[in-house]
């Protein structure tokens, strides 16, 4: 094994990528940033140890973590998304808020995760640096 076979690009954990072929998000690319990049690891440790102990003794509440896992994707990992439309067929333009409110579906906050792990791990089968759009 040679090191630099399973070394990632740190480059893309932390400025992101785009991201195809989600589960359950079909037609839909997301650009993010890889769910290891150190403002993530720093807000979700901020937002876990916010929790009071008996949400998170001996272990997090789902809840919490479905909460944390919103609030971390959409201010530490998502950037922006492709072909998500409004109910007439109209593109919806990638902002914060809607993010928050997407995330809070369950299926959409999965996708995006899934997406961000796919650019931790180096797995993105098309990468497109933010540096080079």
């Amino acid at each position: 094994m040679k090191i630099e076979d399973i070394a990632v690009d740190t480059k893309l954990v932390e400025e992101g990528a785009w991201v195809s072929d989600i589960p359950e998000l079909e037609g839909v690319r997301l650009k993010c940033r890889g769910n290891d990049n150190k403002d993530w690891r720093r807000m979700a440790q901020h937002l876990v140890n916010a929790v009071p102990r008996k949400k998170r003794i001996p272990l997090l509440d789902p809840a919490e973590q479905d909460r944390i896992n919103a609030i971390v994707i959409r201010e530490c990992g998502l950037l922006d998304w492709e072909g998500i439309e409004d109910n007439d067929g109209n593109p919806v333009p990638y902002s914060k808020k809607k993010a928050e409110e997407y995330l809070n579906v369950k299926k959409f906050r999965d996708g995006a995760l899934y997406a961000c792990f796919q650019v931790s791990e180096g797995l993105v089968d098309e990468v497109e640096a933010l540096a080079g759009n």
